[in-house]
């Protein structure tokens, strides 16, 4: 498994070793904003959450 910090400690800066661990985030972060674009959203208040009393 590549560790993020032997891409910054070597002598030479791996490129391709950076972007790969480190595409996750964008790609997650695209996905997530382009949602929200599309489906729209947002933020519940405390009080308009209904939760179900347990059952005993």
């Amino acid at each position: 498994m590549f560790s993020p910090n032997q891409a910054f400690l070597q002598a030479r800066i791996d490129r391709g070793g950076v972007v790969a661990t480190y595409i996750g985030l964008p790609l997650f972060l695209g996905v997530w904003a382009a949602y929200r674009l599309v489906r729209g959203g947002g933020i519940v208040r405390y009080a308009d959450i209904q939760c179900p009393a347990p059952k005993f």
